[in-house]
């Protein structure tokens, strides 16, 4: 399934990189995870690009540093802002995932991977 990217970018063509390792097919766990990184993409419209990788299955786009060093280590569902896991095999505190984007929203956009 291709990622589900946000039509408008940022003035830079940077966006904030979400990412999320789910299971395929996605679990009721993994779904919940899906519409809660949707959601915050709603919030920030053009700041933020979600990409979601399927267990098995070939990725699609090149994943962050981050995700990469979390190699096989990750479970599911695994949640990402900007390389930073933020939640492993469990839905991600909403309050607290706010913060973290806030923190990373006020970065200069040249520190987001594109």
């Amino acid at each position: 399934m291709p990622d589900n990217e946000q039509e408008n970018s940022s003035e830079s063509g940077r966006r904030m990189r979400f990412e999320v390792l789910v299971a395929a097919p996605p679990t009721s766990k993994c779904k919940k995870v899906i519409g809660l990184m949707e959601e915050m993409v709603a919030a920030y419209p053009g700041k933020i690009k979600l990409d979601i990788y399927y267990a098995g299955e070939q990725l699609t786009v090149k994943p962050t540093r981050g995700y990469q060093v979390e190699g096989k280590s990750k479970k599911i569902p695994s949640s990402f802002v900007n390389g930073l896991q933020v939640a492993s095999g469990e839905i991600p505190d909403l309050e607290e995932l706010r913060k973290i984007v806030a923190r990373e929203v006020s970065k200069r956009e040249e520190f987001w991977e594109r």
